[in-house]
């Protein structure tokens, strides 16, 4: 998450809008896309309920993770998914298909609930989708699309595309898909994200120089924040970026990243891992 999307990007947010009606909303597109503060600012204006289940490695059991998604109803509505959890104390978990279409009833029976009252439905957010492994819990999301409840919108966040037939779900109309390109900051965004972030105003021509440089990245957009606020003339910096042919991560690396002490350093590798992928 990059949690620095000091501004409200209203054309994203009328975007999740729009899926409303639909199962499931993707949110696909690699680290520092600001793809969780996005989810985030949408839900904050959502006048439905929302549990958020962000998601680990260990979570790829389908036991645990019906578990985690069974306690984030929960949260919304106490006493939801009663049949279903008691499914997964039995000695033997049951065929994937009996888990899905328990699931899916119990979940089409919370329309009566009173904390659906007013919307009737409900989000669950799966946030780091990608770190979950092999094909149990996917197959299990894709007997409940097959059926989706109408109580419920699914949104998975993620850096790759799930293994779900996603060709299908939009031939059926039952996807919306948010991914990088839309993702990216265009220039109004850039130049309102640096005035609030370096508290001074910024000229047309430089937000223009800096979407196109990190081709929206926001990641980008606060290292060269960052690197802004610390050198003595931002002017030069400017220049240089503005000269280069170099892809921006590499100049970036090489003016910014390294100039920062070894602590700074470490901070930022720790907090900007991407996972390989073939």
């Amino acid at each position: 998450m990059v949690s620095g999307d000091l501004i409200r990007r209203q054309r994203l947010i009328d975007l999740l809008a729009k899926g409303w009606d639909l199962p499931l909303t993707l949110v696909s597109a690699p680290a520092g896309s600001g793809k969780t503060t996005l989810v985030s600012d949408w839900l904050a204006m959502c006048p439905c309920p929302s549990a958020w289940l962000s998601l680990g490695e260990g979570d790829s059991s389908l036991a645990i993770f019906l578990d985690y998604f069974i306690a984030a109803i929960r949260s919304i509505i106490p006493d939801a998914c009663e049949k279903t959890l008691a499914l997964l104390r039995v000695a033997e978990l049951p065929p994937l298909r009996i888990l899905a279409s328990s699931l899916i009833n119990e979940i089409d029976s919370l329309r009566d609930s009173a904390a659906l009252a007013t919307e009737k439905s409900f989000v669950l957010v799966l946030d780091d989708y990608h770190l979950i492994k092999g094909q149990a819990i996917s197959d299990l999301l894709i007997e409940i699309l097959r059926h989706p409840p109408q109580t419920m919108r699914l949104v998975l966040i993620t850096r790759m595309d799930p293994a779900l037939p996603l060709s299908s779900l939009r031939a059926r109309r039952q996807l919306l898909e948010v991914r990088r390109e839309a993702l990216r900051f265009t220039v109004d965004e850039t130049e309102a994200f640096l005035e609030r972030t370096l508290e001074a105003p910024v000229s047309r021509e430089v937000a223009a120089l800096l979407a196109d440089k990190t081709e929206g990245w926001i990641a980008g957009l606060h290292l060269v924040a960052f690197n802004l606020h610390q050198v003595s003339d931002p002017d030069t910096f400017l220049s240089d970026l503005r000269s280069t042919d170099r892809y921006v991560m590499d100049y970036l690396l090489d003016e910014v990243f390294s100039l920062q002490p070894p602590t700074i350093q470490e901070f930022l590798l720790k907090t900007s891992i991407l996972e390989i992928t073939e």
